[in-house]
């Protein structure tokens, strides 16, 4: 069962029991402290309604929120090995996946995934997927995997469609630079996540 379903089979289960012990507390509550039954009726119905606010809080919370434990997404979906073989963005298949240093990654066939289980940092994007051109600026900006490129048999990515141009114009300043920054970039908070990065479980 998925962490969602329960969750979703635990609260109707709590609030059953709830509402099947409620006429017996109040009727019981009501001799002891004297209420009338229009009143403990009132307080019961009141309780009723909280309880069901609560209930459409939390089933909003399981749709919107990711469960906790699940791990994200990486790159959009994208498959970090089609950049070298196939030298374009491909978004990966589900059936083709593999999860490395916190994070899933997708792959368009069976053969990228074995590639990428053989020498995963062979084909990681540099600095975690962050922008190069942002990370020598001493800035943080989520990378695009659709704004790319490969460099010296590395791949980088780029928070703007002009980042690839700029980095192939002088790509070992860029690089000097972001190598150089990145150990205090690396340490920075994470900036809001941008519309375009948003989707494939929140991922990044």
């Amino acid at each position: 069962m998925s962490v969602r379903y329960r969750r979703i089979f635990l609260l109707k289960v709590t609030l059953r029991a709830a509402l099947f012990r409620f006429p017996r507390n109040f009727a019981k509550f009501r001799g002891t402290l004297g209420e009338t039954k229009e009143e403990a009726g009132v307080k019961h119905l009141r309780n009723v309604a909280m309880l069901a606010l609560l209930a459409a809080g939390i089933l909003l919370g399981v749709d919107t929120a990711m469960p906790a434990g699940e791990v994200a997404v990486a790159l959009k979906g994208y498959d970090p090995v089609a950049y070298f073989t196939d030298k374009r963005p491909m978004v990966g298949d589900t059936q083709y996946q593999y999860e490395w240093d916190g994070a899933v990654y997708r792959f368009a066939s069976a053969e990228h995934l074995a590639l990428f289980k053989s020498d995963p940092d062979r084909y990681l994007p540099q600095y975690k997927n962050w922008c190069a051109a942002s990370v020598a600026k001493g800035e943080k900006v989520y990378g695009n995997p659709e704004w790319w490129l490969v460099v010296d048999g590395r791949l980088y990515l780029f928070g703007k469609p002009i980042g690839p141009g700029l980095m192939s114009k002088e790509p070992a300043a860029m690089k000097n630079q972001a190598d150089e920054n990145w150990s205090k970039v690396s340490h920075l908070p994470d900036p809001p996540l941008p519309g375009y990065m948003r989707g494939a479980s929140e991922s990044r």
